[in-house]
């Protein structure tokens, strides 16, 4: 993934990590290249798990 998104796999793994976050250019990739917003999917998720 890391070619995909033109970043080391070190970026990555800090992202996922909660160490960094992606900037603006990089969430649009990675929206881009899972073909959803990950952040939105997660909102969504927490919202439903509160409902009930």
């Amino acid at each position: 993934m890391g070619l995909e998104l033109e970043v080391y796999e070190s970026t990555i793994d800090k992202w996922e990590r909660g160490v960094a976050e992606p900037n603006i250019k990089n969430k649009q990739n990675i929206i881009q290249f899972l073909g959803y917003d990950p952040i939105q999917i997660k909102q969504f998720r927490n919202h439903e798990y509160i409902k009930k």
